[in-house]
């Protein structure tokens, strides 16, 4: 009877051939050793190496990965982590060569040779590769939140390296079971190093997740600063009504960073696209087509002429829109505009806003209605700025700031020419303008005005009126009456015709401001207007201080308010800032208030020159008024705008504008002010999605990132021995 002899095991053949195996160990600890010293020289001489000249260095976002490391900090990890594997082999190798194993127990102490070594190997590869993607976590957010694929190689290197020392250890581990139930030290070494494997195979499941679950959910996880988290209710009700086709063209670069004022923003892109697919989900009419300058300028410039985009838009990024099926109607929103930061309540600083979906409901709501832009004429017969088309002698002052923001906001604007004898047709205006005169109204032009505002004999209701009238000198240097404060008065506001409102000098508020306000006087909306949460008060916080030129006093007299209307002030002066009106136009405030307080202190603290008839001492004092009809009742009950006056020119005059503190507000209080007189509020009324955000910080908390992940699975390894050790003595 003969036996068939089985093929030897490795783990028998490295027991018996032991002087082979040592050697095969120490050829591999040499390897290692030199990998070692190469890493150490590297990272000796990156780290000698001087600074690259001003003239080499490129700008952050052109730096590109080369393939090599170049960081002195990612050859440490390495040499250290080599440097101590081929510890662990040459010592193997020395004990292989040098000792005897014990007659009977040979594969036993191979088996602990293996899996000591082996488990530790594995250990340091492993936790080499948690360093490299410590090290390289900035090519983490550059692919995560830029997009950036040439830095995910280095997250994958990381990640292989990772896996790879995991592998090892699983393997290493294999030969302890055959002894698991006999021998105590191979038993502890398994379970310790299964405990060990678990935890970072958890921690690597976690990290993992969380970046797949980042990018491939863009659309319901919110992962920027100001992200876009889903079409509001508006927006996909009025998508559904949209019948013809609709195509938007995102022209932009992946990564491109918009500079809001208060810090860059470079997910702009990733916000369109999501936004533009939602709408693709709502109604299939609309597409959407993504061209980069990058790579598509032949593709984008084609679009451009055929769509008839003016020449200077063609080279700006942004959303083009064009609306039908010969994509005859068109809009344009500039990338910029596509974000906003909302201020803090502070007053500092502000979050970044994304309102690309008003920005693109507004517009698709204009060209889906014919692309009809309401008309607005503006009176040029009467020293007002000039909008362009007025006569030959018009005032040399300009409103070019109002103008444009009226006409990016979709208005037509037109001149007013008042002519002797000459019949106007103003009944296409949707609303009229008396744009700052400085010449008073004739009785003729006051009357052309009052019957566009009566209602029409056909039943149409009568037009609306935004009067603005500064104060402005007559000839002897007196402030003039405008003309107009009969027919306003009609209407119950009450325009003071001969006087301006000065305010004293206030030191601190001129060094806060770095501006003279000796002419100018700071106001705001008026707080009975804030009180019952006007839409148009939310534009400037209470304590908010426009700088305002050339006041008249204008109020509301509500006695004398047609029936079926209501009015409220609009404007007045800051609370507790101390002002005063003069028949003079050229009044001097510092002269005024060295005056009252030199009466004052002769007569017991009384001024003959500031009594209560004309000044208003600390009181706020109304410059601005409106009337509306009222319709409807309860909570149905609504306002339709039809008189507007302010007393001031700080809303149309260039020089006046620029004299505020911040005179883009101005302009945009303004334009804000026309959609509520139109009764169609500016865009969709969609809010700009900034809240509940999460961003990838550029520099994460160790404490959240490292120590307690670590902390976590140290005591996860703990619990497990412990049960265990609890386990195998009951």
């Amino acid at each position: 009877m003969t036996t068939q002899s089985s093929r030897p095991s490795l783990l028998e053949t490295i027991a018996r051939k032991r002087e082979t195996s040592g050697y095969a160990a120490l050829g591999i600890g040499v390897l290692l050793l030199a990998l070692t010293i190469f890493f150490a020289v590297r990272w000796e001489g990156s780290r000698s190496q001087e600074a690259p000249s001003t003239d080499e260095m490129q700008p952050a976002d052109e730096k590109k990965s080369d393939g090599r490391l170049t960081d002195r900090g990612d050859y440490l990890p390495a040499a250290i982590g080599s440097g101590i594997i081929a510890g662990l082999f040459l010592v193997a190798g020395a004990i292989q060569l040098s000792r005897k194993p014990t007659v009977g127990i040979e594969l036993h102490e191979t088996r602990l040779m293996i899996v000591a070594v082996g488990g530790v190997t594995g250990l340091l590869i492993a936790l080499l590769g948690f360093a490299f993607g410590w090290r390289w976590q900035g090519s983490l957010l550059a692919w995560v939140n830029k997009g950036d694929l040439q830095e995910a190689r280095w997250v994958l290197a990381a990640l292989a390296i990772f896996l790879v020392g995991v592998a090892v250890m699983f393997v290493s581990m294999q030969p302890a079971r055959a002894e698991e139930r006999t021998s105590v030290v191979l038993r502890r070494m398994l379970y310790g190093t299964n405990a060990v494997l678990t935890g970072l195979l958890m921690l690597l499941m976690l990290t993992v997740v969380n970046v797949i679950v980042f990018m491939k959910l863009p659309d319901n996880v919110v992962t920027t600063a100001a992200g876009f988290k889903g079409l509001s209710p508006t927006s996909k009700e009025f998508l559904r009504t949209i019948k013809e086709p609709v195509k938007v063209y995102l022209i932009m670069t992946q990564n491109h960073v918009v500079d809001t004022g208060a810090e860059p923003y470079g997910s702009l892109y990733s916000d369109c696209r999501a936004l533009l697919r939602a709408c693709e989900e709502e109604n299939k009419n609309f597409t959407s087509i993504h061209l980069s300058p990058a790579t598509d300028d032949d593709e984008i410039k084609k679009v451009m002429k055929r769509v008839k985009v003016p020449e200077a838009k063609r080279d700006q990024l942004g959303m083009l829109i064009t609306y039908g099926e010969s994509e005859e109607f068109f809009e344009h929103i500039l990338a910029r505009e596509l974000l906003t930061v909302i201020p803090n309540q502070s007053g500092r600083g502000g979050r970044i806003a994304f309102q690309g979906e008003n920005r693109l409901m507004t517009e698709l709501n204009f060209l889906s209605g014919g692309a009809q832009r309401p008309v607005v004429y503006f009176t040029q017969s009467n020293g007002e700025p000039s909008i362009g088309g007025g006569p030959a002698d018009s005032s040399p002052r300009t409103a070019r700031l109002v103008v444009q923001h009226l006409k990016e906001r979709k208005y037509d604007i037109k001149p007013l020419v008042f002519q002797p004898g000459k019949k106007l047709d103003i009944s296409d205006a949707e609303i009229v303008v008396v744009a700052a005169p400085s010449k008073p109204f004739s009785v003729e032009e006051a009357h052309v005005l009052r019957e566009y505002l009566a209602p029409k004999k056909d039943g149409r209701r009568g037009g609306k009126l935004v009067a603005m009238l500064p104060a402005f000198p007559d000839i002897n240097g007196n402030v003039s009456p405008t003309g107009l404060e009969a027919l306003l008065s009609e209407f119950g506001i009450l325009i003071e015709p001969n006087k301006r409102i000065f305010s004293f000098p206030q030191p601190d508020f001129e060094r806060e401001a770095k501006v003279k306000v000796k002419q100018l006087v700071p106001g705001n909306f008026a707080p009975a207007l804030r009180r019952v949460k006007h839409p148009v008060t939310d534009l400037l916080r209470p304590n908010d201080a426009i700088l305002f030129a050339k006041l008249r006093h204008a109020q509301l007299t509500r006695t004398a308010v047609p029936p079926g209307m209501h009015g409220s002030e609009l404007f007045t002066t800051m609370f507790n800032w101390p002002t005063y009106r003069d028949v003079r136009y050229d009044s001097d405030p510092d002269e005024v208030d060295a005056l009252v307080r030199k009466e004052a202190a002769a007569n017991n603290g009384v001024s003959k020159t500031f009594d209560e008839k004309d000044g208003e001492k600390n009181r706020p004092v109304s410059f601005g008024a409106y009337v509306a009809e009222v319709a409807g009742e309860g909570e149905q009950r609504f306002e339709r705008p039809r008189v507007v006056v302010i007393g001031t020119d700080s809303f149309v005059d260039d020089e006046s504008i620029r004299q505020s503190r911040v005179p883009a507000q101005n302009v945009n209080v303004i334009g804000q002010l026309f959609e509520w007189i139109r009764e169609r509020p500016e865009g969709m009324k969609i809010e700009p999605q900034s809240l509940g955000t999460y961003n990838l910080p550029e520099r994460p908390d160790m404490l959240g990132l490292l120590w307690l992940p670590t902390g976590l699975i140290l005591m996860g390894i703990m619990a497990l021995g412990i049960g265990v050790w609890v386990t195998r003595r009951t």
